[in-house]
C-alpha cells in the first residue's frame, strides 16, 4: 500500500513539473531579462541583461523575458531566440539571421530583419515595424514566416532572386511601399495572409523564372494594384504564377496589373503563359480587374473567378461539344469568301470560339463551302480531310441569284394568245369534270337567250303596239297602189 502511494506521488510530481513555468523554460541554454541585476550567468535565476551577451557566450537557444532590448544582433547558425511575449519582449535594432536560425514571439522595432545569403531561417509570431524594410532576404535558401505582423515599415518584404519562401497566416499592412516585393527567380507559397493598406501594390513580383502559388489571401485597399506582375529584359523567362482563391478588392489600380518598368518587349502571350488565375473574388478595384497590357484573353479572365470544379465541369462540356464539332461537315449550304486580314490568312479552329485550337488556315480572297452557321461562326470545308470553324467577322456570304430567262418572240406570242379566262375551277376536280361544267354552262346560256327571244316575239305579236304597226303598213300600201296606177303617170 505504501509503495502504491509513493508511486502515485511521483506521478503527480512529474505532471506538476510538466505544467509548471519552470518546465516551460527548460531546454534553453540561456535566459535574458532586461530588468535583472547585471553580472548574471545566463541561468534562469541569474539571467543576462542583454541578448548580445548571451550570443557572445555561445548560447544556442535563448529565452527573452519581457523588457526593452537595444541590441543590433546576429543570430549565428542554428541559433534560436524565443520571447515571452511579442507585445512586451521588444528588440530595438537590426537582426541578422544566419542559416538555421529562428526568431519567435518578440517585437522588433526600427531595425528590421535581414536573412543572410543562402540561409534558411524561420520567423514566427513576431511583430516587425518601423524599419526601412521589414524583412529582407538575399541568395538561396528558404525563408519561412508564420503568424507574423509586418507593418509601419518603408517596405514590408524585399525578397531577392533565388530565394524560396513560405509566408503564411501573417498580416502585412500600412507599409509605405509594397507589402511584398519579390524579385525574379523566387519560388514558394504566399497563403492565408492579410495584405492591405500598403502605399503601393500589395504584392509586386518579377515573373522571370518565378514559381509562386499565391492563394487564399485578402489583398485589399492597397495604394496601387493588388498584385503587380513585371517584365524585365534581363529576366525575360516565363514565370509560373498561380493566383488562386484570393479576395482582391478595393485597390486603387488593378486587381492584377502587368508592367514594363524599364520598357522592353515581352514575347507574344508572355503574361497569358505566365499566369494561372482560378477561383478568385475580384471587386471594386478602381482601374478594373486586369490591365489591358496583360492580354489575358476572354477564357483566362472568365476562369479567374471560377472554382477548379467549375472549370473542370466546363472543360468536360467543352470536350463533349468538341466531339460534335469535329464531326464531318455534311451537306454544303452555301459559300463564303475570306476577307482581307493583317496576316493574309484566317485561322480555322476546332470549334466556334477563339478558345479552340487551330487546325488550319483559309487564304484571304478564296471561296469555301460551309455547312453550319453558329453564333457568327461558319463550319467551313477546305477538303475531304480538312474542315473547321472560321469567324464570320472575316467572311462574306456569297448570295447566288437564280438565272433570269431572256424573253423570245415565241414566248411573247404564247403570252398574247391566251384563251379567255373561264369561271374559276372548283378545287379538287379533275379536268374532265371541269370540261363538263363548262359545256353545261354554255348550254344554259344558249337556252336562256332562245327563251328570251321567243318571249319578246310573243309580246310584240299580241300587244297593241303590234296592231298599230300592222295597220299603218296597210294604209301605206293602199295609198301607194292608187298612185301607181294613176293614169297621168303612165
Amino acid at each position: 500500500m505504501v509503495k502504491k502511494v509513493y508511486l502515485f506521488s511521483i506521478i503527480i510530481s512529474v505532471i506538476g513539473l510538466f505544467m509548471s513555468p519552470v518546465f516551460a523554460y527548460a531546454g534553453y541554454d540561456c535566459y535574458v531579462d532586461a530588468d535583472a541585476d547585471s553580472g548574471g550567468d545566463g541561468s534562469e535565476s541569474a539571467p543576462y541583461t542583454k541578448i548580445s551577451k548571451a550570443l557572445e557566450e555561445g548560447c544556442r537557444e535563448i529565452y527573452v523575458k519581457e523588457g526593452n532590448y537595444s541590441d543590433a544582433i546576429t543570430l549565428g547558425n542554428d541559433v534560436k531566440i524565443r520571447g515571452e511575449s511579442r507585445d512586451k519582449a521588444i528588440i530595438k535594432g537590426k537582426i541578422t539571421m544566419k542559416n538555421g536560425s529562428q526568431l519567435e514571439k518578440v517585437g522588433i522595432q526600427s531595425g528590421g530583419v535581414y536573412v543572410d545569403k543562402d540561409a534558411n531561417a524561420k520567423i514566427a509570431e513576431v511583430d516587425i515595424k518601423g524599419a526601412a524594410t521589414g524583412v529582407e532576404t538575399y541568395g538561396k535558401g528558404k525563408l519561412t514566416v508564420e503568424k507574423t505582423k509586418i507593418y509601419g515599415n518603408g517596405k514590408g518584404f524585399y525578397i531577392q532572386a533565388g530565394k524560396s519562401v513560405s509566408i503564411k497566416s501573417s498580416e502585412i499592412y500600412d507599409n509605405l511601399e509594397e507589402g511584398i516585393d519579390i524579385r525574379a527567380n523566387v519560388d514558394g507559397i504566399i497563403s492565408g495572409n492579410i495584405i492591405e493598406d500598403n502605399g503601393e501594390s500589395g504584392i509586386e513580383v518579377i515573373l522571370g523564372k518565378a514559381e509562386l502559388k499565391i492563394s487564399n489571401n485578402k489583398i485589399k485597399n492597397n495604394g496601387s494594384s493588388g498584385i503587380a506582375t513585371q517584365f524585365y529584359d534581363h529576366a525575360d523567362n516565363l514565370g509560373d504564377l498561380e493566383i488562386n482563391s484570393n479576395i482582391i478588392s478595393g485597390n486603387k489600380n488593378y486587381a492584377v496589373d502587368c508592367k514594363l518598368p524599364s520598357g522592353g518587349s515581352p514575347t507574344e502571350g508572355y503574361w497569358t503563359n505566365s499566369l494561372t488565375l482560378i477561383g478568385n473574388t475580384i471587386s471594386g478595384n478602381k482601374s478594373g480587374d486586369f490591365a489591358s497590357k496583360c492580354k489575358l484573353g476572354t477564357l483566362k479572365i472568365d476562369n479567374a473567378t471560377k472554382t477548379k470544379e467549375e472549370i473542370e465541369a466546363e472543360e468536360k462540356a467543352k470536350q463533349e461539344a468538341l466531339e460534335k464539332y469535329k464531326e464531318a461537315p455534311g451537306e454544303i449550304l452555301g459559300d463564303v469568301k475570306v476577307l482581307e486580314t493583317n496576316t493574309g490568312y484566317l485561322n480555322l479552329r476546332e470549334g466556334p470560339t477563339m478558345d479552340y485550337n487551330i487546325v488550319g488556315t483559309l487564304k484571304t480572297g478564296e471561296e469555301y463551302g460551309y455547312s453550319v452557321q453558329e453564333n457568327g461562326w461558319y463550319k467551313v470545308s477546305v477538303s475531304d480531310s480538312l474542315w473547321g470553324w472560321a469567324s464570320g467577322a472575316f467572311l462574306e456570304e456569297i448570295i447566288k441569284e437564280e438565272p433570269v430567262e431572256e424573253p423570245t418572240q415565241e414566248n411573247i406570242q404564247e403570252e398574247t394568245e391566251v384563251e379567255p379566262t373561264l369561271p374559276v375551277e372548283i378545287s379538287g376536280q379533275s379536268d374532265n369534270e371541269n370540261d363538263e361544267e363548262k359545256k353545261d354552262y354554255k348550254n344554259l346560256i344558249i337556252a336562256g337567250i332562245t327563251a328570251g327571244t321567243a318571249l319578246l316575239l310573243i309580246i310584240l305579236l299580241f300587244s297593241p303596239l303590234a296592231d298599230r304597226i300592222f295597220k299603218k303598213k296597210e294604209k301605206e300600201f293602199v295609198f301607194t297602189e292608187n298612185k301607181d296606177f294613176d293614169g297621168d303617170r303612165y
